[in-house]
């Protein structure tokens, strides 16, 4: 009760400060909506060509013959007032994960060139796409994603994951010192969970620690 009540406060804090500021939505549209919703048709097994049935604008990303992996990138879209883009990993012709990221400075530097958002703004945004997916498929609790590359825990993401059937879908705000993301996959379970153990030496996740979450929507 006590994580809970934390949690609905860290939304709160998160609500009132776009309030004040008046520059970022607290709800999604029926177009963001029904975005959400249409991702999770990009379902682990689709062809190219069934990709390509449903979304518009796929680019060519990366192609690594050698491994038979093809990586295609969608156009960059609007979402809940920030720029976002996509990408879909095949593996062997077959779809293995679809992502979603949104990448922002925290602030702006003289040769800053990507869009500009205070932390707390892509914390909040992550929560907004969290609470869609769990008015779906039931409240998860939040996972501690820690950087192997800097042990010491900063940076850090804070993610929370759903399985469906045979698939994984996940929401993940992440930051460093200068920037800030939220990423929302949709990948096969059993690649998912073989990644996942291969970095991760405490899969499954840690809860993440109520500092963590305080900090994450900070300025």
């Amino acid at each position: 009760m006590h994580r809970l009540l934390s949690v609905l406060l860290i939304v709160f804090w998160v609500t009132t400060l776009f309030a004040k500021e008046e520059k970022q939505a607290v709800r999604l549209s029926r177009q963001e909506v029904k975005l959400l919703d249409d991702f999770l048709d990009l379902k682990p097994g689709l062809t190219e060509e069934e990709l390509r049935e449903r979304v518009q604008e796929l680019s060519l990303s990366h192609m690594d013959k050698s491994a038979g992996k093809l990586t295609l990138a969608t156009s960059t879209f609007r979402l809940a007032g920030v720029e976002w883009s996509g990408r879909l990993t095949l593996v062997h012709g077959k779809l293995q994960e679809a992502e979603l990221q949104a990448f922002a400075w925290k602030e702006r530097y003289p040769k800053t060139a990507e869009q500009v958002v205070p932390q707390y703004q892509m914390r909040g945004i992550g929560l907004l796409v969290a609470a869609h997916y769990t008015a779906k498929f039931g409240k998860v609790s939040e996972g501690y994603v820690p950087n192997i590359d800097c042990p010491a825990g900063n940076p850090f993401g804070l993610r929370q994951e759903w399985r469906l059937k045979d698939s994984a879908l996940a929401v993940e705000f992440a930051k460093n010192s200068s920037t800030s993301s939220v990423r929302i996959s949709l990948m096969d379970w059993t690649a998912w969970d073989k990644e996942q153990r291969e970095t991760y030496s405490d899969w499954p996740l840690d809860p993440a620690p109520q500092r963590l979450l305080i900090e994450a929507i900070s300025r």
